[in-house]
């Protein structure tokens, strides 16, 4: 089977939870990709400021190589 982790994140997101979530994925399927996915609203906007995003990116790289960031882009494009 294949396997990809998404964590979405705004600026209510705990620095805490991502490293745990990252901890967790290290611990069980360190192959993973894992995502970083900022919360978009139905407004068409991102919920979290780029410089939280780049700390949280920051604490989940420590764990895991292959965190990327991906935005929402099913929002982007009006789709649900």
């Amino acid at each position: 089977r294949e396997l990809y982790v998404k964590i979405l994140v705004d600026e209510g997101t705990d620095e805490a939870d991502v490293q745990r979530a990252a901890r967790l994925v290290q611990a069980r399927a360190p192959w993973a990709p894992v995502f970083l996915q900022p919360i978009t609203g139905p407004d068409g906007r991102v919920r979290i400021g780029p410089a939280q995003l780049a700390g949280l990116y920051r604490i989940g790289h420590k764990y895991l190589e292959s965190l990327r960031i991906l935005p929402q882009t099913h929002k982007a494009m009006g789709l649900r």
